[in-house]
């Protein structure tokens, strides 16, 4: 991305939707090509090809390459995710997730298998259920822990208050508002219609919560809040991005007018644990911007244990 640095939000935007799209498309056809592989392995199998032409056997998930060294397995992934959280019954992590099904023996030729196991939860929601997993949470504890430190950003207005939640996902936010016992209205706005689509679904219920597609639909409200929306940058270059996080909360700050919050990945994170898709930031760095460009009033919160800080801005 030779130009990044002079997209603007709606353009970045327009990028990362063609690509999840143009994702979701080829994990489809892949998904639909290895279902055709199993039938072509089983009927092989059947009329006693199988020396020539089984894939390993062995464990339920066991992979095996063909001569141009594609990796075939006997099931989708899937059916290997199904398979592994069918047997573990507790909630799992995305990395947990993907070791597991590695250890049923499927196999790929991926270096961000990782992703692609996270895509899959999130693409296959109705089957594997719209939890925290799906979305790349490490936990649904440490989902909880990010909103409560987010909304730090409302202790100076105990009463009812407007909340726009800025990358609402499947708008789990809206369970942790119950809890908290205090009048609000809400807007969710995530990219990905998927998204909004599970979370119309899932908080139905709410006359107080709306949801939408696109980000001109929103209404200025009293508080923003943007959890994780900036960690997966995938391929993209990093100062573009971080161009793409300064145009964002440009258009946050527009949207807020008693203030906001949002979090990042830091740049203090063990390096040797550091992920290329995602995005580390300096705290410092968004500190600073945030006091010079937004308001005097504003909190970095760099001592919860998360590799992680969030900034509050007040107005």
């Amino acid at each position: 991305m030779a130009r990044g640095a002079n997209l603007n939000i709606a353009e970045l935007e327009r990028i990362l939707d063609g690509r999840r799209s143009e994702l979701d498309k080829l994990q489809r056809q892949r998904s639909e090509l290895e279902r055709k592989l199993n039938e072509l392995d089983r009927e092989i199998g059947r009329i006693g090809g199988g020396m020539n032409g089984r894939r390993g056997g062995g464990r339920r998930g066991r992979g095996g390459r063909t001569a141009g060294g594609r990796v075939r397995n006997e099931l989708s992934l899937q059916d290997a995710i199904d398979v592994v959280l069918r047997e573990s019954g507790r909630p799992m992590k995305v990395q947990e997730i993907m070791e597991a099904v590695e250890r049923t023996g499927y196999r790929s030729n991926s270096r961000n298998f990782r992703g692609i196991v996270n895509q899959t939860l999130i693409k296959d929601r109705k089957r594997f259920g719209p939890t925290a997993r799906g979305v790349d949470w490490n936990s649904e504890a440490s989902q909880r822990l990010r909103f409560t430190q987010l909304l730090r950003v409302l202790d100076d207005n105990p009463g009812p208050t407007q909340l726009i939640d800025y990358g609402c996902g499947y708008g789990a936010l809206v369970d942790y508002l119950d809890e908290l016992d205090r009048p609000y209205e809400y807007q969710g706005f995530d990219a990905s219609h998927a998204m909004i689509v599970a979370a119309r679904a899932r908080q139905a219920a709410h006359s107080s919560c709306r949801f939408a597609a696109d980000a001109v639909d929103l209404k200025p409200a009293g508080y923003t809040v943007a959890s994780g929306l900036f960690n997966v940058r995938l391929e993209h270059d990093i100062d573009a991005w971080r161009q793409y996080v300064l145009q964002t909360l440009d258009a946050i700050d527009a949207l807020s007018v008693q203030g906001f919050s949002f979090n990042m990945l830091t740049s203090y994170s063990d390096r040797d644990k550091q992920r290329a898709d995602l995005f580390y930031a300096d705290p410092a760095f968004f500190f600073d911007h945030c006091k010079r460009r937004f308001s005097p009033r504003v909190a970095l919160l760099h001592d919860y244990p998360l590799y992680e800080f969030t900034i509050l801005v007040r107005k």
